[in-house]
């Protein structure tokens, strides 16, 4: 119980009031998370009194297909997401080596760091696996506007800029993969989107 010889000494040397009063340690630092004896309860062997858990490290599982837990592997990067807080990174650690035969998945179990305590104990969060694939050209989704019903973005060309439509693919987060309309190097107007478009048909309608 973390008791000292001096304070084993104590309880068998000390008056009875003393006798009666010595500290339980706890054998790791953290947070009491419950407590389940009150004063003057009588305890035995086995009981448990209080639960003390460190949240600034946690496990976190996911549960994969068979066939989708086959394309990872140790060390694979992660994003943890918890509704309404700050997404955290975390490495892949382990991967069951064997499938859960009611639900055939695999659990994965990813080691996080959580010093700020994003994370809490027995909640549902959101794992997104990072799988480096081939390099893709891409730009943020504010860069991306509409006219005429055609999806494209605003490219600078000389001392101006011109509406050049684009073929979109994949997203994530808040970039967009471009499949077709723009090159690497071209320079793309992300910020002032709205102030450009405004602009054009300001111009168009002047020009008429």
């Amino acid at each position: 119980m973390g008791l000292s010889v001096s304070d084993l000494k104590e309880l068998i040397e000390g008056t009875h009031l003393e006798g009666h009063r010595y500290l339980l340690k706890s054998p790791l630092p953290g947070i009491i998370s419950s407590q389940t004896v009150v004063l003057g309860q009588g305890i035995k062997p086995g009981d448990t009194l209080l639960e003390v858990v460190d949240t600034s490290r946690v496990w976190v599982f996911a549960n994969l297909p068979v066939e989708q837990a086959r394309q990872f592997r140790r060390g694979d990067r992660s994003i943890i997401v918890a509704k309404g807080r700050k997404p955290v990174e975390a490495a892949l650690s382990f991967i069951a080596p064997t499938a859960d035969p009611r639900t055939l998945t695999v659990r994965l179990r990813f080691d996080v760091e959580n010093p700020e305590h994003h994370l809490l104990p027995h909640e549902y969060v959101e794992v997104r696996l990072l799988k480096a694939g081939p390099s893709a050209l891409a730009i943020p989704q504010s860069a991306i506007t509409l006219i005429a019903g055609e999806q494209g973005v605003f490219v600078q060309q000389g001392k101006g800029f011109a509406f050049v439509p684009v073929t979109l693919g994949r997203e994530s987060q808040d970039w967009v993969e471009v499949l077709a309309g723009v090159q690497n190097g071209d320079r793309v107007v992300t910020h002032g989107v709205f102030d450009l478009k405004n602009a054009m048909f300001r111009d168009a309608i002047q020009g008429e």
